[in-house]
């Protein structure tokens, strides 16, 4: 009697330590369960974000089909005409060089002169300066131009035989000097040449930081 009596507390003994740890794997599943719907709510709102965001950095990239605002140091400004390419926002302000239709100039900012009331656009020369055009001979391209048909010197800049700073002299290229694109050209040093066809026929290379880019 007493042998069955162990055997049965035994069992039920075993019974209820299964029955605690079924419980304890239940809740574990449970928090495990929960934890995942938790992480996967926190998830998918930042996935649904980022596509979003993706979608508005492909509009820009391609211009868009409603383009908005220019964006500095990617949008271009275009000019319409010749176009006289300031130090600042006044028609009395020294002339760097001047533009012809179809030059692209990296966007900045977009200025109002407060006492003639003239709309300007500020942009950045590929040598870093600063400069202005008026709005009203210009426009703005969202995204950038990357397909030129000639170039403009912006200063006074060596016409070399190759892509080097060594290259020989062919010519010294007053700012303003409009000759043919052919190419661009990055030595291994990281710098920026563009390959031109001078006046008198002979391909020539000039640095990409002496001059701007026509459509």
């Amino acid at each position: 009697m007493k042998k069955k009596l162990a055997a049965l507390s035994a069992a039920m003994f075993i019974g209820f330590i299964g029955g605690a740890f079924t419980v304890k794997s239940e809740a574990a599943s449970n928090v495990l369960l929960a934890s995942t719907e938790w992480v996967l709510s926190q998830i998918n709102p930042m996935k649904d974000r980022i596509t979003t965001l993706e979608n508005k950095v492909n509009q820009l990239s391609n211009g868009g089909s409603n383009p908005q605002v220019p964006v500095q140091g990617v949008s271009d400004v275009v000019t319409k005409g010749s176009t006289p390419v300031r130090r600042g926002a006044s028609i009395t302000e020294r002339v760097f060089f001047t533009a012809p239709a179809g030059t692209a100039l990296t966007y900045s900012s977009t200025y109002t002169n407060a006492k003639t009331g003239e709309k300007w656009y500020i942009v950045k020369l590929a040598d870093g300066r600063a400069a202005t055009v008026l709005a009203s001979k210009s426009s703005v391209s969202i995204s950038s131009v990357t397909s030129f048909s000639s170039a403009i010197t912006i200063n006074t800049t060596a016409a070399r035989r190759s892509a080097s700073p060594t290259g020989i002299i062919y010519k010294n290229l007053a700012a303003g000097t409009v000759v043919k694109y052919s190419s661009t050209f990055t030595a291994a040093d990281g710098q920026k040449w563009y390959i031109v066809k001078l006046s008198d026929g002979r391909a020539a290379a000039i640095l990409a930081s002496s001059a701007e880019g026509i459509k």
